[in-house]
């Protein structure tokens, strides 16, 4: 019920309470003439319908309006949260297919060493396997991108959740934790007679 207090709501709220207090008040207070130069008989009921009708209207495209802009919101911040992953794994795919195209590249110089292709008077197959040394250490974990555009220690670290930082922020939880615990393991350890 909070969007009933937004700016347009009491815009909303303002224009036809004023309008329909002064109808209102030109009713019940005014004189007949005057409401009859001013409001002719069917702009009196036309006016009246607009305002019973209209301001639930308002109201109502107020509330679809801002139900929508939540969505918008919430669709804005699970973006914002997933982003990181996205960018995380984008990394793993270009690391994944560096990795596929050195041992590509070493299949290939070495087939073509053993044909007899030479790089710079050197036997292509030992190119071939260097790349394939590469390859498989890239393979097993090691960081064989160090200092580069794909380097594993740039990815982004995904968030901690809001439970973690405040016992990384709160030393008095640690205490508090490492006490219950003690005592949890004591009293699961006593055996009951």
């Amino acid at each position: 019920m909070r969007w009933l207090w937004s700016g347009a709501a009491i815009q909303c709220h303002l224009a036809f309470l004023t309008v329909g207090g002064l109808f209102v008040g030109m009713l019940l207070f005014g004189s007949k003439a005057e409401l009859e130069r001013t409001f002719p008989e069917n702009s009196r009921i036309w006016l009246g319908l607009l305002l019973l009708g209209g301001y639930p209207l308002v109201l109502f495209l107020l509330k679809v309006q801002h139900q929508s802009s939540e969505k918008e919101n919430e669709r804005a911040r699970v973006a914002a949260l997933t982003e990181p992953e996205k960018e995380k794994a984008r990394r793993v795919n270009w690391r994944i297919g560096t990795l596929l195209a050195f041992f590509g590249a070493a299949a290939l110089f070495i087939v073509q060493g053993f044909r007899g292709m030479l790089v710079n008077d050197l036997p292509a197959q030992y190119v071939g396997y260097v790349l394939l040394a590469f390859a498989v250490l890239g393979l097993c974990g090691v960081n064989i991108w160090y200092g580069g555009p794909i380097d594993p220690r740039g990815d982004p670290q995904p968030e901690t959740p809001l439970e973690m930082k405040e016992f990384e922020e709160n030393p008095q939880h640690d205490g508090a934790v490492h006490q219950e615990c003690q005592t949890t393991n004591f009293q699961q350890s006593v055996p009951a007679d």
